[in-house]
């Protein structure tokens, strides 16, 4: 680690020509590594401050060089869900790792919608001022986009199927043959 104050790093970073979000994170993980060797040098430091401490730095050297990835991520995934006739959403509004998205009339329920998401797909998404929030993060790649952009339109198509709660008819079969790939075993 330099000997350099945080703020005479940030000068250096600054004529370097980092953006000032990378300057600011650099000066933050500084101060974070001199306090971390302060917990590490204290007899008492607990598990617990000591993990909190370690994860918080992985999270600031990491994030940065991450975070491009995520935004095209989230760009990429908008893409797909932009497609889908029963989704609204504004492309222009992607512009970090964030997504919001809203459903359209003929849309499950959002709380169905967001239920049937996670229980069925293990996909999270939240509520958020009345559309639904997708994150891209460190631990989602291209791969997990891709199956969550599937998993929605599963659970939309599983919410068109609906009437009043209670799948029926024709549309139970058609959703347990996509599903299961026959109707081996259909109720």
């Amino acid at each position: 680690m330099s000997k350099d104050s945080p703020m005479k790093r940030m000068t250096h970073a600054v004529q370097a020509g980092l953006s000032m979000s990378e300057v600011s994170c650099e000066a933050t993980v500084a101060l974070q590594l001199q306090e971390c060797d302060a917990l590490l040098r204290r007899p008492a430091t607990h598990h617990t401050e000591l993990t909190t401490c370690i994860a918080g730095l992985v999270a600031m050297k990491e994030t940065p060089k991450q975070l491009p990835l995520d935004h095209g991520y989230a760009r990429k995934m908008a893409e797909g869900l932009v497609e889908l006739p029963l989704v609204s959403i504004d492309l222009n509004t992607v512009q970090t790792n964030i997504i919001i998205f809203n459903l359209k009339p003929g849309a499950p329920e959002k709380a169905a919608f967001l239920r049937n998401l996670w229980e069925r797909h293990g996909v999270l998404m939240t509520a958020f001022f009345g559309g639904i929030r997708a994150v891209t993060h460190y631990d989602v790649g291209s791969a997990d986009c891709a199956y969550a952009l599937r998993a929605v339109e599963d659970c939309l198509q599983l919410g068109a199927a609906q009437s009043n709660g209670e799948v029926c008819g024709k549309a139970k079969a058609d959703l347990h043959h996509r599903v299961n790939g026959s109707l081996k075993d259909y109720e």
